[in-house]
């Protein structure tokens, strides 16, 4: 479902017929009165008479940060302008608004992102982008971000939220914490919490097909994919499925105690991951699973245990054979 100003920012950026690099200060500047100046608070920006009768907005913008975050507030204070529900004076946060303690603030700062997105990237041009994907995600959206004139961040929440499935990223410090993260739609595979601190980039998600990372200014940004699984026909192993769950568990020292809230555990991701994708063909369940698995910390042993892929397999070919 799309969200409300998300659809009138794609109204108007159709209205306007806007393509990358969008002119915002000639949008803004078409609606309100622009003054790009030193504040006197901490903020991006300041938006006053919006919606005010017989009265033109005012904008006045920080012109102290960079051209590439200055381009974004622009395209927010526009939000601002343009979202009826905006209304009164505004003193904009395009990041970092989360920590506010007022929930209507943080509503409308996030909608006026929301929109501030879609009309620097508008979707339908993104999209026909997106065709010419190859491999890297990361290659791809620098190259966007030099056409949109938009920053690295932005353009991966963007593009990440139109690719298919199976696409997760992280943005981390230098320590490896969780700046920024997200993941494609209808990606199951948990993406890593914000704060989160990621040591062993290769093996933070067990069943990745590819890993790509590359640093970037002051962030690392890494893409995981997980490329559709495919269930060989022929399996030389001939026990089922509880016989190589109950060998894995001994094989992984499961401590007696533990022994029954690990198989509850994997029944349990089992048994979702079933009941939500019950149309899912032999191979598209076993890809669901293995995404389902990935970044289980308490079951790590037990994933990466030589068998695992085997015990997935037998039990999705058990489910589907019901």
């Amino acid at each position: 479902m799309i969200a409300p100003e998300i659809k009138i920012a794609i109204r108007f950026a159709e209205k306007h017929k806007l393509e990358p690099p969008v002119d915002v200060v000639r949008l803004v500047s078409e609606y309100a009165h622009i003054e790009e100046t030193n504040l006197p608070i901490d903020a991006d920006a300041i938006s006053i008479n919006l919606k005010k009768d017989n009265k033109k907005p005012s904008v006045f913008i920080n012109k102290s940060v960079d051209s590439t975050r200055k381009r974004f507030t622009y395209a927010h204070e526009l939000a601002h302008i343009i979202i009826p529900w905006h209304v009164g004076s505004v003193i904009s946060h395009v990041t970092h608004f989360e920590t506010f303690t007022d929930d209507i603030y943080k509503q409308i700062e996030a909608e006026a992102n929301r929109f501030a997105s879609e009309i620097l990237l508008p979707t339908k041009w993104l999209k026909k982008q997106i065709r010419h994907l190859k491999d890297n995600p990361i290659d791809f959206i620098k190259k966007i971000s030099g056409i949109a004139d938009t920053s690295v961040i932005s353009t991966t929440i963007s593009v990440c939220n139109l690719l298919p499935q199976g696409y997760i990223f992280a943005i981390l410090s230098n320590n490896g914490k969780v700046i920024y993260s997200g993941r494609s739609k209808d990606t199951v595979a948990p993406i890593p919490a914000q704060s989160d601190i990621i040591t062993n980039i290769g093996k933070h998600y067990e069943f990745a097909s590819t890993v790509i990372e590359e640093r970037i200014g002051m962030f690392n940004h890494v893409w995981w994919h997980f490329g559709k699984q495919s269930v060989e026909s022929k399996n030389p192993d001939n026990r089922d499925w509880h016989e190589i769950l109950d060998a894995i568990i001994i094989d992984c020292n499961v401590p007696r105690d533990d022994i029954k809230h690990a198989t509850q555990s994997i029944n349990g991701i089992i048994g979702a991951a079933n009941g939500m994708h019950k149309d899912a063909d032999v191979d598209g369940l076993y890809s669901i699973m293995l995404q389902r698995f990935s970044s289980r910390d308490h079951l790590t042993k037990i994933a990466r245990h030589p068998d695992f892929k085997t015990f997935i397999i037998k039990r999705v070919l058990a489910l589907r054979a019901k």
